[in-house]
């Protein structure tokens, strides 16, 4: 498995033809346009499996980063992708000075998975906010303090 960074016009592709998500290039790219934002896709075996996006913090703090989506192909799931593709980015991001990076998983029970993920990988849980995305649908938050590289 190999993660590589990609400009925005064939990551919208990846994201749309392999993964489902339906992104215009452009419009998701122009508020995350600077130094701490970016995309990962894995690959395996030349093929896309799952890649994270992320971007600057909404309130400027300088050194802290929020993932903005990931995904990994379920087939691909419990096979070290997921924890090579994060290697990748928590190192990408501490080179870049990141001092803290976020990432919501929503509800945890429904995505016990990905809040198990996270632990494992060093991510506390710093808070919940209910009900923020819609009725029964919560902003979980979990972080990292990354070192520099």
């Amino acid at each position: 498995m190999t993660a590589v960074e990609l400009n925005e016009a064939p990551l919208a592709h990846y994201a749309r033809i392999e993964f489902g998500l339906f992104f215009e290039v452009g419009s998701f790219m122009e508020p995350i346009r600077g130094t701490l934002n970016g995309y990962l896709v894995a690959e395996h075996d030349g093929d896309p499996v799952g890649g994270v996006g992320w971007k600057p913090d909404p309130f400027g703090v300088p050194d802290v980063v929020w993932l903005i989506w990931g995904y990994l192909h379920p087939a691909k799931q419990r096979r070290g992708i997921g924890t090579v593709l994060f290697d990748e980015l928590e190192r990408h991001l501490a080179g870049l000075g990141a001092r803290k990076f976020y990432l919501d998983v929503g509800n945890e029970k429904e995505k016990a998975g990905a809040v198990n993920f996270c632990e494992k990988r060093g991510y506390v849980r710093e808070g919940v906010l209910k009900d923020y995305w819609r009725a029964g649908e919560d902003f979980t938050i979990y972080a990292k303090e990354l070192r520099p590289a």
